[in-house]
């Protein structure tokens, strides 16, 4: 997967969240990020976890730090 893709997987859910949009959780669901390969799996499981939780606020941060550690900028930040 192309930095351009995981930038538009992570640009998509920060805007999911933002608005608080239920799809979220089937979105994340359906996208097949190699999380092992770029040493996020225990964040993105985390995140999943708060997506399912309906904490969008939380999902958020946890987000912001995983587009962070990826060297990603969140657009609308």
């Amino acid at each position: 997967m192309s930095r351009v893709e995981i930038e538009n997987i992570i640009n998509k859910l920060s805007e999911m969240l933002q608005s608080k949009d239920m799809d979220a959780e089937d979105y994340i669901a359906s996208v097949n990020l190699d999380t092992a390969e770029l040493n996020i799996a225990g964040e993105w499981d985390q995140l999943k976890k708060q997506i399912n939780n309906l904490d969008f606020k939380s999902a958020a941060e946890s987000l912001n730090e995983i587009a962070a550690s990826l060297n990603i900028t969140v657009s609308g930040e």
